[in-house]
């Protein structure tokens, strides 16, 4: 069976049973490549999916965890390590239930 050509930017690939030529066949693929990838406006992706880089959040507070607005942009969320409680410092229900029965 001959050769097939990827649907999106017509890299070669060869069937199992062809003989593949690295001067050929995989220079050929890798010129392809560099072809789409130089075309590429500067922060898109091959798709055209990304627009920009994420920028920096503005008034962030130090130790603070990033958190993403409805429109996938970095915000600081105002939550600290300092907010959630460690595993170590929740009851187990036993305990719960212990100190549930000293006061009924």
């Amino acid at each position: 069976m001959a050769a097939t050509l990827t649907p999106n930017i017509g890299l070669k690939k060869p069937d199992r049973a062809d003989y593949v030529s690295v001067v050929n066949d995989i220079n050929d693929n890798m010129d392809t490549l560099d072809g789409k990838i130089g075309a590429v406006p500067s922060g898109k992706t091959v798709q055209g999916q990304i627009d920009t880089k994420a920028e920096k959040v503005s008034n962030a507070t130090s130790g603070d965890f990033a958190a993403l607005d409805s429109n996938g942009n970095l915000t600081d969320s105002g939550k600290k390590t300092s907010d959630f409680v460690l595993a170590s410092n929740i009851a187990t229900t036993t305990e719960t239930q212990a100190i549930i029965n000293e006061y009924t």
